[in-house]
């Protein structure tokens, strides 16, 4: 399960696993008040040429693993989302809603994803 949290990407960079990432206060699951430290996750963001460590926690009663994520990015996007925003409203765009910018890193086309997975994204 991803978590979005207020986070810095340059504070994370610099302090590395010295970040202090925010606890959960129970499981978002089950909320089961306990959940343990379950060490950190990879995650590559713009900007940035190597990974960045997020933290993540595990809930003992249900084995829900909660990933931390800044909530300035969605889940599984490089970019952030003002990035994905100014591109959506760049009238250079308009009448092309499903071709967009290509993370060639990836192979993600960010710009498909909430169009096709029907999902609502909250920018």
């Amino acid at each position: 399960m991803i978590w979005a949290v207020p986070a810095n990407l340059k504070q994370i960079h610099d302090q590395g696993r010295h970040y202090r990432w925010p606890r959960p206060e129970s499981c978002p699951r089950c909320r089961n008040w306990r959940v343990w430290g379950h060490g950190y996750a990879e995650r590559y963001f713009d900007g940035f040429a190597e990974a960045l460590r997020v933290r993540c926690y595990r809930c003992p009663a249900c084995g829900c693993v909660i990933t931390l994520r800044p909530e300035s990015h969605f889940p599984r996007i490089r970019s952030p989302r003002q990035v994905i925003r100014e591109c959506l409203q760049n009238p250079e765009y308009t009448g092309h809603p499903i071709r967009f910018q290509l993370d060639t890193q990836s192979g993600t086309d960010w710009t498909v994803i909430p169009v096709l997975s029907g999902h609502r994204f909250r920018f």
